[in-house]
């Protein structure tokens, strides 16, 4: 039987042209070579954007729970009912978005369990706390209390297993099994209505914290600090080379071109440049700077360098300093230096206007200085274009100590000052910013000045990278 098959495929060979065979059997590897890297790609593709959308959402879980940790705290700290109540709703919006991420984890929810029940009954808590309007006792005040300490522990663990994930030491199919060990392995009895045997499980995620009090926050939607007068582009450019030459701290810059871009239509209409120098000491150090100046009056918005800073040499009390000089050459006086942020080697700081000695959170410039060599290397001036004129009504109507009686009594205090705020409403309010200490917690809170009103709090965070508030 095998001696006739043998001569059968004999038979076809003779009658096949050889040549033919192996160029149709080359077609065909390629051919199959093709589909399969295109299924490979396609696999690698749809593998990347479920692990992006794992990383995601594992990212979102983190930032909620961190929010939950600092909403706590201000509910701690407050004890005012009418500010508590938003509050409270925040809380409870992060615990629904929390769950929800997590039940978007490729993990075994039972591994998630103590997890998920946290969130739900923090979401129960607080919906009870907010049926009673926020009227908390004693024992409200302990639950809140416990509901941070294991928001702090679960901030621990899952930032850990998240810097696990980026840092390629685990991956995503690995996860369920570390999970499932690190999320169960020292569950408290929290005793909390509606809050039981909860897991313990991630610390202060320094990439989650804002740069300052009131820094991203523009109150009109009209630029205040701008007269309606039109400046040339030629008139601008003397504006452009001001504001350069002066970047350079140990030397100013020499300028070799200034190009215009252009003009921005926005809500400030704007004059594009962009401006080649070098150091006077060093031609070959070519330095590119982006510049922005307002069509009305003609007053700096926007500076960006493109300096590469490898190495640090000043401190921010140096910085600061710089800071103000640069501002003060520009002709912007009375500024205060308030919060700070360090990266890259360089420093951003917020400096906020002064009047009377008041200060004014509203007109706020930033202003990031290279470590190095005390070089400017950009300058936002959003907030003061916007908001900054003469301020009537800034004196309080209410006592330093009238403020203080308004505050939880256990905060000890470290410093008082009259400041203007802006508000969520887009309005502004003269308050005391009364600076303390509670549960080794530093805070901010803010005191209507003229009816006694609390008005908001902030926690401050000393980071390796700058104090900062939340």
């Amino acid at each position: 039987m095998l001696g006739k098959i043998e001569a059968k495929i004999k038979e076809i060979k003779k009658k096949q042209n050889p040549k033919a065979v192996g160029v149709a059997a080359f077609f065909v590897f390629g051919l199959v070579t093709l589909l399969m890297m295109n299924s490979i790609n396609i696999y690698g593709r749809e593998k990347q954007e479920n692990m992006d959308t794992n990383n995601r959402n594992m990212y979102e879980i983190i930032t909620s729970v961190n929010n939950i940790d600092v909403l706590v705290t201000k509910v701690k700290i407050t004890k005012t009912s009418e500010y508590n109540l938003p509050v409270l709703s925040k809380i409870m919006s992060e615990a629904s978005r929390a769950k929800d991420n997590l039940s978007a984890l490729p993990i075994n929810q039972s591994a998630l369990n103590n997890v998920s029940k946290f969130f739900t009954q923090v979401i129960s808590f607080t919906e009870t706390l907010i049926a009673k309007e926020a009227n908390l006792n004693e024992k409200d005040y302990n639950n809140i209390d416990k509901i941070g300490d294991v928001a702090d522990k679960l901030n621990e663990t899952l930032s850990d297993i998240y810097t696990r994930l980026t840092e390629g030491k685990i991956k995503w199919n690995e996860v369920e099994k570390v999970a499932s060990e690190e999320l169960t392995k020292d569950k408290s009895e929290l005793n909390l209505e509606g809050v039981n045997n909860i897991a313990s499980v991630l610390e202060d995620y320094e990439g989650l914290i804002y740069d300052g009090a009131f820094s991203e926050h523009i109150v009109s939607n009209k630029a205040k600090n701008l007269l309606d007068k039109d400046v040339t582009v030629e008139q601008a450019v003397e504006k452009v080379k001001e504001c350069v030459i002066n970047l350079g701290r140990k030397e100013k810059y020499e300028i070799k071109d200034v190009k215009y871009n252009g003009e921005i239509n926005g809500n400030i209409p704007l004059y594009d440049f962009n401006v080649k120098c070098i150091r006077n000491s060093n031609e070959k150090e070519k330095i590119e700077v982006d510049v922005q100046i307002t069509k009305q009056e003609g007053k700096l918005l926007l500076i960006l360098s493109n300096r590469d800073i490898k190495e640090k040499k000043l401190n921010i009390e140096e910085c600061k300093q710089i800071g103000d000089e640069y501002l003060k050459a520009l002709g912007l006086k009375n500024f205060d230096p308030t919060y700070y942020l360090e990266a890259n080697n360089m420093v951003t700081i917020n400096y906020a206007a002064v009047q009377d000695g008041v200060l004014l959170y509203p007109d706020l410039i930033k202003v990031k200085v290279a470590m190095d060599n005390g070089d400017i290397c950009s300058v936002e001036c959003s907030g003061y274009i916007y908001n900054h004129e003469i301020r009537e009504g800034l004196t309080p109507l209410i006592t330093e100590m009238e403020a203080i009686s308004k505050i939880n009594k256990d905060i000890e205090i470290k410093n008082i000052r009259i400041a203007v705020i802006p508000k969520e409403s887009k309005e502004e309010v003269l308050t005391y910013e009364i600076k303390g200490k509670i549960d080794n917690h530093d805070v901010l809170i803010y005191i209507n000045a003229n009816n006694g009103k609390e008005e908001n709090v902030l926690l401050i965070l000393e980071t390796p990278g700058g104090i900062l508030t939340m």
